[in-house]
């Protein structure tokens, strides 16, 4: 479409300017999902949605951020973008998937950086929806490591390592590791549950969280 196509739209009002180059349609609400997308284009063709943002595209998070995260490819030479924090960097493919139309960041790579922002309940609430395992959150940290923000993923991770899953347990694993207690299990399976703490010796099972963290449906 040329420019004077463009032009008579915006003049006859079906379409209004939102940023450089980018129109919406006029009777097209403004959401969080558009201000998201527009913030993504804004940066550039190749702009992947990112951080806290992306896991709020994803589902995991209920409400997006003030400052929207987004990478942009290295040698990147365009202009900042209000309300924009953009990275210029490169990400592995594994990294990157296309969600309603929109390039964004995987989901274990958008709950360990969207962890960084908000905190670990971030994580806990992708464990809890079965959107991801603690296997793929452990490989996209590897992909990043030494990368931006990856000194604030290892302890929630190191954490995951060791078998707790929700907040309540990692906190539990850091007290009983603290106070030297050995001889225990994490998310130990028992007659078709699991338990979030067995002390398998003693046959003493502690649970932290409910049944509703171990029963939500993917």
């Amino acid at each position: 479409m040329d420019r004077s196509s463009v032009h008579r739209r915006v003049a006859a009002g079906e379409w209004v300017r939102v940023r450089p180059r980018l129109y919406r349609l006029a009777d097209h609400p403004v959401t969080d999902a558009t201000t998201a997308r527009i913030a993504t284009l804004s940066v550039g063709p190749s702009a992947i949605l990112s951080g806290l943002a992306a896991a709020w595209w994803h589902g995991i998070v209920d409400d997006p951020p003030t400052t929207i995260t987004v990478t942009a490819p290295r040698g990147r030479h365009g202009p900042s973008v209000k309300g924009v924090r953009i990275l210029n960097r490169s990400l592995d493919d594994a990294d990157v998937l296309v969600r309603r139309d929109l390039r964004v960041t995987g989901v274990a790579l958008s709950a360990l950086e969207g962890a960084v922002e908000l905190g670990a309940e971030v994580i806990d609430s992708a464990l809890q929806q079965r959107r991801i395992s603690v296997e793929r959150l452990e490989e996209a940290y590897r992909r990043r490591y030494r990368c931006v923000g990856a000194a604030e993923m290892r302890p929630m991770v190191e954490l995951l390592e060791s078998g707790a899953r929700s907040a309540a347990e990692r906190l539990a694993v850091t007290i009983l590791d603290d106070a030297g207690i050995v001889g225990w299990v994490a998310n130990h399976p028992a007659c078709g549950y699991e338990i979030d703490l067995a002390f398998i010796a003693q046959m003493v099972a502690v649970e932290l969280d409910g049944l509703i963290f171990h029963s939500v449906a993917a």
